[in-house]
């Protein structure tokens, strides 16, 4: 079972009752996002797919399509590009080589993305897949501090894709719907692939991790940051590694997330008020004394950034 069912499973009646009726009224206005599909024919997937790799994720994507839903109805829609906790900076040492203005918007978010690029040598001829892209905040930032030959954005969620093709307008990106656990992408074409704070969601996870290592070229960088169980960390690496990624970083953000938290919590409060339940919102954006913030905050969980590397056999 996926982090997205457990918590679906641990909401209240009333809070649980809440979600289906905003997931039935999802399902009433399903959006189909359309991509440019001209890139595609040079990335898109030759290779055959097995039917065991498909598992019916409508309740997921339901969920996401619901999230989006609330966030459009929010006092800030429209700015509201990035879907993760952010990153705050303290005692603990970073990785970023960028230094942003005191007054950049969605700053500790964007932080975030920067810290996990952190030093991964970046070329201009590389490409670049964010698998859960969300509504477009990483793929922004990578077009604002970096130089890719190529961005791709896919995210299971219709509304999320609608959202970036709506607002995001980039000659080298593109945004489409897609299964991160069946990339629609041909083997060794990505000389990156970033995954933040989106596997938790995923229900076959090292299907995923696979898809990643057969899209990503020799020696090309796997990115990925979310939470994890404490117990399952060095078990995740393990598993990584078998199956051909190499640890080459690991780094605890929990503090700097926890504190990105703390600094935001009271303009999410605002900015997600009105429409949107108070509750829901603020477990998913891990407001504080939320489930997911509390299970960090007493060492639970564990926010974490692994660097991997594809190996070259």
């Amino acid at each position: 079972m996926s982090d997205i069912h457990n918590r679906i499973e641990k909401l209240t009646p009333e809070k649980r009752r809440l979600l289906e009726m905003m997931i039935r009224r999802q399902a009433e206005e399903e959006v189909q996002a359309v991509p440019d599909t001209a890139p595609m024919q040079e990335m898109e997937r030759i290779e055959p797919v097995s039917e065991e790799n498909f598992t019916d994720k409508t309740e997921v994507r339901r969920f996401y399509n619901a999230v989006n839903r609330q966030l459009n109805a929010s006092a800030f829609g429209d700015a509201s590009f990035f879907l993760n906790y952010g990153y705050a900076p303290n005692d603990s040492p970073a990785y970023s080589r960028i230094k942003l203005p005191d007054n950049t918007l969605n700053k500790n978010p964007t932080r975030l993305v920067l810290e996990v690029i952190g030093d991964c040598e970046v070329r201009p001829g590389d490409n670049l897949l964010d698998v859960g892209c969300g509504r477009g905040g990483t793929v922004t930032v990578f077009q604002k501090f970096f130089s890719f030959n190529r961005i791709v954005g896919m995210d299971l969620s219709s509304q999320a894709v609608a959202f970036n093709h709506r607002t995001h307008n980039f000659d080298n990106a593109w945004f489409l719907e897609g299964d991160a656990q069946v990339l629609p992408f041909r083997t060794a074409y990505f000389n990156i692939v970033t995954n933040i704070e989106s596997s938790h969601g995923y229900k076959d996870i090292e299907a995923f991790w696979k898809e990643v290592c057969r899209v990503l070229k020799p020696g090309g960088h796997f990115l990925y940051t979310d939470l994890f169980a404490v117990d399952k960390i060095d078990e995740t690496l393990a598993r990584l590694d078998d199956i051909g990624l190499a640890q080459r970083r690991r780094t605890d953000i929990t503090g700097n997330v926890l504190l990105s938290c703390d600094e935001v919590a009271d303009t999410h409060a605002r900015a997600y008020s009105g429409d949107n339940d108070a509750d829901f919102m603020g477990n998913f954006l891990a407001q504080p004394n939320s489930p997911v913030y509390n299970e960090m905050k007493s060492g639970k969980s564990k926010y974490m950034i692994f660097k991997l590397q594809k190996k070259d056999n």
